[in-house]
Order: C-alpha cells, then structure tokens, then sequence
C-alpha cells in the first residue's frame, strides 16, 4: 500500500522531532545555571552533542520527507482520485508540531547572545527547510485527493491560515503539543 511507508515514515518523524524537543527543553531549560565552571563545560559539551544528533535527525528527516515528495510527483497520475484525508491530517499535524519547534528554537538563538552554540541556526534552517518540503507534500495530496475539488490556490490560503494560527498558539504560549 503506498500510504503505509508514508505513514511509517511520518510517525518516525513525529517520534524523532519529540525526541529532539525533549533533549533541548532538558538543556536549556536546565535550573542547573548556577553551578561550577567545569559542570558548566561539561553541560556545554552534552548541549553541542545533543545538537549535533538533533540535526542528524533533522537532516533525515528532510531527505525523508524530500524523498517522499519526488515520490509523490513521479506518481502524479496514479495518485488522482485516491482518498488521502488520513495523510493530509497527519501531514498537516506534523507541520504544526515542526512551527512549534521552530518558535522554540527561534527563542534559543535569541537567548543565545554569544552565539555559544552555532550548531543551533543550523537547526533552525534545517525546521525551515522541512517545513517547506512539507508544505509542498500537502499541496499535492490535497490537490490529488479526491474529496478535494477545489483550486491550488485556496488550499495554499487555507494552509497559511493553519500554519499562522499554529504560530500565533505558539507565540502566545500554548502549545498543540
């Protein structure tokens, strides 16, 4: 079945993007801020590792999601007329989880003043990028979904809605999560 990988695939990157907003809520987030010099090395080294998997992850989970993509556009003519609202939910959902870990990040890097952590734009860029990617899966599920008549661009409209009401959640604090 096609859409079975693609939900495997979704429910992994659901599991790794938990994974990885744990890790940094863990680190930055640490009351441990007023201990020694060598405990805060040592914190300092696990929050640049934890990075550094966190981008590993991230960096999977866009050559998944790129790959999921081309995928979807070689088979454009087996796609038309199939039902594919369970994925377009997921899909979706997934966006609304990577917006709000992008906000969390984007909070960290202001916070970060001395740039102590470079590692961490990488992050950021790496969201963005997933985003992107993800967006552009939606379009053409939504568009070769075959409850869905309506044009490309009242779904890219109904999509920004989703995705500015994910972040205004986001900005004022309460999380989807």
């Amino acid at each position: 079945m096609l859409l079975l990988d693609y939900d495997t695939t979704v429910r992994h990157q659901f599991e790794d993007l938990h994974k990885s907003r744990r890790k940094i809520n863990f680190f930055f987030n640490n009351p441990l801020g007023s201990i020694s010099q060598w405990i805060n090395t040592l914190i300092q080294k696990l929050i640049e590792k934890a990075i550094a998997q966190i981008n590993d992850r991230l960096t999977t989970q866009l050559f998944h999601s790129k790959g999921i993509l081309a995928d979807l556009q070689s088979k454009a003519t087996e796609l038309q007329g199939k039902d594919f609202n369970t994925f377009i939910r997921k899909i979706d959902d997934l966006i609304i989880q990577h917006v709000s870990f992008t906000h969390e990040i984007e909070v960290i890097i202001e916070a970060d003043k001395r740039s102590k952590f470079p590692q961490i734009l990488l992050t950021d860029s790496l969201l963005k990028e997933i985003i992107e990617v993800q967006y552009d899966i939606l379009r053409i599920l939504k568009r070769y979904n075959n409850n869905s008549s309506r044009e490309t661009s009242e779904l890219a409209v109904e999509s920004s809605k989703r995705s500015l009401i994910s972040l205004q959640t986001t900005a004022n604090g309460r999380r989807t999560t």
